[in-house]
């Protein structure tokens, strides 16, 4: 009897872990922006724009704990960024990326976004003025900018806004000499600081999280649903037993009468109907 149970514990082994990789999975897959569906649920709105409020998305984003790598490793071609993770904006993510691919300088196309970014910050808390704007609007227009032209555009700021140190920026250089990094692939570690393992801690700690409707604690919310949950399993269970036991007794007694024919046949329909239509 122990050898048994103890074969069905090490079989539900891999179950429990392919659910939670795919549980996982989908919470972060879920259509929408997580952060901005955050900060909604607490009133505060961003529209679909993280740029309208930077200061206060990059908050949440931190708190979300949205600034680690997904997993304990990835896979990814040589020449991509191996740490989008910590970059806060969808969109600034996709740019890095393209720049990245296009000049085969993952590294330093990082390096030139959070240049850029901490560039913005600082900007933000500076004094309002017509060079903090010029600025500001420069800095978003480059993302839109065709990649070989960034480097002129960047050097031509330098000169006009000194201040900044725009002109000791290491720009990649858009002109790769080949495109070998494309095929071969890297595998980066990135240890047990990742999302996923977080979420298994609080798992097994019974830290389920907020709500992002009310903001209340998941495990405070499950007793409620809990009670309905048992009531109509339960309410179900007495439908089924007060249907089948008759059902059964009837078949058995006129087995081979067209009652019991009829009887099998309606079973069988209702058997392959939805369960939860009926």
């Amino acid at each position: 009897m122990g050898a048994y149970f103890l074969k069905r514990i090490l079989l539900a082994l891999p179950v429990l872990a392919v659910l939670g990789l795919l549980s996982f999975w989908l919470t972060q897959n879920t259509p929408g922006d997580p952060v901005l569906r955050a900060l909604s649920e607490e009133g505060i709105r961003l529209g679909n724009d993280p740029m309208s409020g930077p200061e206060v998305y990059i908050r949440k984003w931190k708190e979300l704990k949205l600034d680690q790598p997904v997993f304990y490793f990835a896979l990814c071609r040589a020449d991509e960024v191996d740490s989008l993770f910590t970059i806060p904006f969808p969109q600034d993510k996709a740019w890095v990326e393209a720049m990245a691919k296009e000049s085969q300088q993952g590294s330093l196309a990082l390096a030139f976004y959070h240049r850029l970014l901490q560039a913005e910050s600082k900007l933000f808390l500076a004094k309002a003025d017509t060079n903090r704007t010029s600025l500001l609007t420069f800095f978003q227009e480059i993302r839109s900018e065709e990649f070989p032209l960034i480097q002129e555009r960047i050097q031509q700021f330098a000169t006009q806004y000194p201040g900044y140190g725009l002109g000791y920026w290491e720009i990649p250089d858009f002109k790769p000499e080949s495109t070998w990094k494309q095929y071969f692939p890297k595998l980066v570690w990135h240890g047990k600081n990742n999302q996923f393992h977080a979420w298994l801690v609080r798992l097994f700690n019974l830290d389920l999280g907020t709500s992002f409707r009310d903001g209340r604690p998941v495990s405070s919310k499950l007793p409620e649903a809990l009670i309905w949950t048992v009531l109509v399993n339960f309410l179900s269970l007495i439908l089924a037993l007060g249907v089948s036991i008759p059902a059964g007794v009837y078949a058995a007694k006129k087995y081979g009468s067209v009652g019991e024919r009829l009887l099998n046949g309606f079973l069988f329909i209702l058997y392959s109907l939805p369960a939860f239509w009926v």
